[in-house]
């Protein structure tokens, strides 16, 4: 997973969820370069939507400068389908002078995993038809939406640990540490949106359990049932 790409394109990524969605699908299981190769149907699986309707919003997105994607046809020894490369951008119109996304691996740099659950060169879900293109993209839009699977996502996203205020003294005692060793603050901007993260996940907790308190004292004062929720929190 890169952070890095997950918090850039949380703040900036797409406007439209699709995409924004399936970016950060993507990101889950790029490298920090940005660089990954799942098949087309496991990204279709971790966004609920169909084969379809992915490769065009893929199309769609390289055509606006998030994506840059490198078609790979064949197959591998194995027996498998090579899948295709795919490298995280930063539009020109977002962030101006970045460097590009790295210079392709050769086939045979890539580690074959076989059908591994990350979807990377070995997944067996490249068919012969999925190496032929879309239908072509017309500057007209269709006037008929496009279809989202109805059928519940094959692969559940992954759950983060819960932050606490525990994790966010951690994260400040490390980065004091780093900063009287003479080493500076890191210049990675992942770290400081996780500290917030963390910050902003316990105070909204604390915030909560007061005015879960608060909703019992009212109960009382109102000769009102206790809520059960309320209940359960003072237990």
């Amino acid at each position: 997973m890169s952070f890095e790409w997950t918090s850039y394109l949380f703040e900036h990524g797409p406007r439209d969820p699709r995409k924004r969605f399936l970016l950060i699908s993507m990101a889950d299981i790029a490298k920090v370069s940005g660089h990954l190769w799942p098949g087309v149907s496991l990204i279709a699986d971790r966004c609920c939507l169909s084969v379809r309707h992915t490769r065009r919003l893929l199309h769609e997105l390289e055509a606006e400068g998030w994506l840059r994607i490198v078609v790979k046809r064949g197959r591998k020894q194995s027996g498998t389908y090579v899948t295709n490369d795919y490298y995280l951008l930063k539009p020109d119109s977002i962030m101006s002078g970045l460097p590009d996304a790295e210079t392709p691996l050769p086939d045979e740099t890539k580690p074959d995993t076989e059908g591994t659950e990350t979807g990377h060169a070995g997944h067996p879900d490249r068919t012969p038809e999925a190496a032929k293109p879309d239908t072509a993209m017309s500057a007209k839009p269709s006037m008929n939406p496009q279809k989202i699977s109805s059928e519940p996502c094959a692969i559940p996203l992954r759950r983060r640990p819960t932050p606490d205020a525990s994790s966010a003294n951690e994260i400040i005692a490390g980065f004091r540490q780093q900063l009287y060793a003479g080493n500076g603050l890191p210049e990675d901007e992942a770290m400081f949106a996780k500290l917030i993260r963390v910050v902003v996940y316990a105070e909204a907790k604390r915030q909560i359990a007061a005015l879960r308190a608060e909703e019992t004292e009212v109960a009382k004062m109102l000769g009102l049932a206790v809520p059960e929720t309320s209940n359960a929190k003072n237990m």
